[in-house]
């Protein structure tokens, strides 16, 4: 990890006005950019939104260490389009030309663990399954619910298509309310990829996870809660996840210990480096 950049700048971490996988996923675009170029990050952990989940608690303590031998001294490197998460995403991992899931979990995971095992035990959280023999598939509904599954490999190839050629990303050039937005995965797609992963693990049990509220649809158990991170951090340690269409179920990819993940193809994923030239991560696709 080298680079040419001086260390005179500072990167200001910002937040986002939505929910915790957007924010998970921003965060960690910013720190990454940062890490690469080696620059240190000013940021007011009180202001920050989601500052008291255990995923943002550690990605401050990484913070915290990063900075512990840069200047904070020098003018701020301003984002360009910092509300747009496509932009702030695709940019990084164009810089890093790298997915942002392997660098994360090469760089930055090994030296947080510790730290995020203890936000989680002082939550007092607890596993309602034996996570070793366990695929737990996540369903984007709520107010998505009646939106239509689509095909992730138009929105897919559009920005696999410009991060590759190191073009801006932004949300345009698209029908993007029908192309790349967060979206229910339909029961056949999901029953097909279960069909698959059951063949090779046979003794594995199906688990559903969604917001409560949410009526799935699936023949399954389903593990509902209020507690975003709670629900996030069982996504990130049963042995098998299959993701839904969000930035939040996105965000289980960088931490935990999963040895198996299955992504559905989307423009967001493509902004992180998946299904690109630059993937490194090992993931099953699907779309």
């Amino acid at each position: 990890m080298t680079s040419h950049e001086s260390n005179k700048e500072h990167v200001v971490l910002f937040h986002r006005g939505d929910r915790l996988g957007a924010n998970i996923t921003s965060y960690i675009a910013q720190i990454l950019y940062a890490l690469y170029h080696r620059l240190p990050i000013k940021y007011d952990r009180n202001a920050l939104n989601y500052k008291t989940s255990v995923f943002v608690e550690a990605l401050f303590d990484f913070i915290e260490f990063h900075n512990r031998h840069l200047s904070q001294c020098g003018k701020e490197r301003p984002w360009d389009n910092p509300g747009d998460w496509v932009y702030t995403v695709s940019h990084t991992t164009q810089t890093l030309q790298c997915d942002q899931v392997s660098f994360f979990r090469q760089h930055i995971w090994p030296r947080i663990r510790l730290n995020f095992y203890s936000h989680v035990a002082y939550k007092n959280y607890s596993l309602p399954f034996d996570p070793k023999t366990t695929i737990l598939v996540h369903l984007r509904l709520g107010d998505v619910s009646t939106v239509a599954d689509y095909d992730g490999r138009v929105c897919n190839n559009y920005y696999k298509q410009k991060v590759e050629a190191g073009q801006p990303c932004i949300c345009e050039g698209l029908t993007m309310n029908r192309y790349n937005r967060q979206a229910p995965l339909s029961d056949q797609k999901l029953e097909e990829q279960l069909t698959q992963i059951r063949k090779a693990h046979p003794h594995h049990t199906v688990r559903l996870i969604t917001q409560p509220g949410s009526v799935p649809t699936l023949p399954y158990e389903c593990i509902r809660s209020d507690d975003e991170s709670y629900d996030l951090w069982l996504m990130s340690m049963c042995d098998i996840i299959v993701l839904s269409r969000s930035t939040y179920a996105l965000s289980a990819l960088f931490f935990g210990a999963y040895s198996e993940a299955h992504v559905p193809l989307w423009g967001h994923a493509a902004c992180m480096g998946l299904y690109t030239v630059y993937d490194r991560a090992g993931l099953t696709y699907f779309y």
